[in-house]
């Protein structure tokens, strides 16, 4: 659980059923372009904390600058999901990649 909300942790090659927001960690670096392919199609948002992670498919993309923790966006992979998110939020980002990479 986070707060009330029920969480979980899925293995490679899961279905995706259910869920909203899929994090892959550092340490699954090298599966980003698999796992962006198995969420296309999904309203799932991918998160990442990976340098040139949109560029392989992630929607989010936490990198650290500075000693902090910043945020990066591709919109094309979050359009094409179906999902948004705030213009109040794309106006911190570091970053935010629109149309294809």
């Amino acid at each position: 659980m986070i707060g009330r909300l029920p969480s979980s942790v899925c293995a490679s090659g899961e279905s995706l059923t259910d869920i909203h927001i899929l994090f892959v960690g550092r340490q699954e670096n090298a599966h980003i372009p698999q796992v962006a392919a198995m969420a296309q199609g999904h309203a799932v948002l991918m998160v990442t904390e990976a340098e040139g992670a949109l560029s392989q498919g992630s929607m989010v993309n936490f990198v650290m600058r500075e000693d902090r923790v910043r945020f990066e966006v591709a919109l094309d992979p979050i359009e094409k999901s179906g999902l948004s998110l705030s213009s109040r939020l794309l106006a911190v980002a570091r970053q935010v990649l629109k149309g294809g990479i």
